[in-house]
């Protein structure tokens, strides 16, 4: 079930844009699984919109964390507000791993509480 919700359409946006990554297919199903993938403002196809069109993937997908962090913090559905402004720090996490060019999440990767990211 979690395939058919999560993954399978968060693999399906990941091919449609190009992305290539295991952390980009790692970001599309996080946001997948915590956003939707409806047509809401807030579900993943709309983040993935905002994010504008996909030329270099690591770019991408920061300007796609962006988009997902601002989301998470003012949502277009104010009744999710507080509980995902504590998800931020799972987007942080992703953008650590990002801005150390971890593409291919090599290990060992040290997520520790407050989801501070330690890698190699």
């Amino acid at each position: 079930m979690q395939d058919e919700n999560s993954y399978d359409p968060a693999l399906a946006h990941a091919q449609a844009l190009g992305l290539q990554s295991n952390l980009g297919i790692t970001i599309l199903y996080d946001t997948v699984w915590m956003h939707g993938d409806g047509g809401d403002p807030d579900g993943a196809p709309a983040l993935i919109k905002k994010a504008g069109p996909m030329n270099d993937e690591g770019k991408w997908l920061a300007s796609f964390l962006a988009v997902r962090r601002a989301d998470l913090l003012n949502p277009a559905d104010s009744s999710t507000q507080a509980e995902w402004s504590m998800a931020v720090g799972r987007v942080d996490a992703l953008s650590d791993l990002l801005k150390a060019g971890n593409l291919d999440l090599h290990g060992p990767i040290d997520v520790q509480h407050g989801y501070n990211v330690t890698v190699p």
